[in-house]
């Protein structure tokens, strides 16, 4: 992914490929967030563009069913939003944590 920063935010993007040879969704799973100690509060976001969303903590998302086979690449859109006045990010290491998985119906 490539990741960049502005402000209070760290941002990041990438590609995924989803295929399916008949009637199908996507679920992505509640997105973790790791972040360094003493860290401000942030809020995680990961989206398969086009596909499904999810910027929960505790719950997860599922795209629409699809009708038949399906072949679809699009781009991946993950944030971390900070939750502070001075809109600066706290130093170290960051990481959102999530599955994407596909479930024939």
């Amino acid at each position: 992914m490539d990741v960049s920063a502005d402000f209070g935010k760290l941002s990041g993007t990438g590609k995924y490929s989803y295929v399916a040879n008949g009637n199908s969704k996507v679920v992505l799973s509640a997105v973790s967030l790791i972040a360094p100690k003493g860290a401000e509060a942030a809020i995680p976001s990961l989206e398969l563009v086009d596909l499904v969303a999810n910027a929960s903590s505790s719950a997860e998302a599922s795209s629409k069913a699809t009708d038949g086979a399906v072949r679809q690449d699009g781009s991946i859109s993950a944030a971390i939003t900070q939750d502070n006045v001075k809109r600066l990010l706290t130093t170290g290491d960051y990481a959102l944590n999530a599955t994407a998985t596909c479930t024939s119906l």
